[in-house]
Order: structure tokens, then sequence, then C-alpha cells
């Protein structure tokens, strides 16, 4: 798992990745818990984009949450 602060002028975003390789995996037929939390819960409580793949070696996530950053002013 990885992840970064992405700023920008008027905003910023937290991006995390997850990756799984080496394992076996196929598109699963069900909607369980977890995935309706990355594909659903998360867009609509914090507005984030959410990506998620299921491939033959393995699973990548991709979460972008918009973030605000406060200046402090000494």
């Amino acid at each position: 798992m990885s992840w970064e602060l992405r700023e920008q002028t008027n905003n910023a975003e937290l991006a995390l990745n997850w990756k799984e390789s080496g394992i076996s995996v196929s598109t699963p037929k069900r909607r369980g818990y977890g995935r309706e939390l990355i594909e659903r819960a998360l867009p609509y409580q914090l507005q984030a984009r959410t990506q998620l793949e299921f491939a033959h070696n393995g699973v990548r996530c991709e979460i972008v949450v918009p973030i605000r950053l406060e200046s402090h002013n000494e």
C-alpha cells in the first residue's frame, strides 16, 4: 500500500493505492460490504474517486479523497 498527498493551488487530495498480486482472482459475482464501501459509500460520504480492478493475477484499488489544508500563520 502506498499513499501520496497531491497539492494543487486551491485544493489537495490524498491518494491511497493498494495492490495485491500473485493470487488468482476473478471478478466476484456479488458485492460484499468492502466493495460497497469502496465503490459507493466513499464517493457518497467523502466525495472520493475510487477505482477497483480485479485481474487474473491480483487486485488493485485506488481511492482519492479531497482534503482541505489549513495554513498556519505565525
